[in-house]
């Protein structure tokens, strides 16, 4: 025993007293109850088809395709019209993680469409999947 008189009054508070186990004896609160209940009129997660069709819209729609093939072509003067595959790998959380796309002739090109690929709004937890799509550059007017 300690010699400190409030040593062993704590000691003695620690034995006496019953610790509650991990869950068991704990109560449940209202609010744990609601969370583990689902709701009927909770949305339904979307499908991963219309998932797919956000992030290929947001993909091609989106600003950055211009301006990675503008600065692609001051960059290399004598580049020329071109169509690139391109796919979007998506996790369950709905993050793109990983963008394919290869140019050999305009490396950079290709690495400024990964970056754009990388920046696209989260479209939502679910399935993970890939999206495919080919995206065409011309020097028209």
């Amino acid at each position: 025993m300690s010699r400190h008189p409030l040593g062993a009054l704590a000691l003695a508070c620690l034995l006496a007293v019953p610790m509650p186990s991990a869950g068991r004896d704990r109560p449940r609160s209202a609010g744990a109850r609601r969370v583990a209940a689902a709701s009927p009129h909770a949305p339904a997660p979307p499908d991963t088809a219309e998932r797919r069709g956000r992030l290929l819209a947001a993909f091609s729609r989106g600003p950055q395709l211009r301006r990675c093939w503008d600065r692609a072509v001051l960059d290399h003067p004598t580049l020329t019209d071109r169509t690139l595959a391109v796919t979007l790998h998506v996790d369950a959380q709905g993050r793109t993680t990983h963008v394919d796309v290869r140019d050999p002739q305009a490396p950079d090109l290709a690495q400024c469409l990964v970056r754009a690929g990388l920046w696209l709004p989260w479209v939502g937890p679910g399935e993970a999947f890939q999206a495919s799509t080919t995206v065409s550059f011309n020097r028209g007017a």
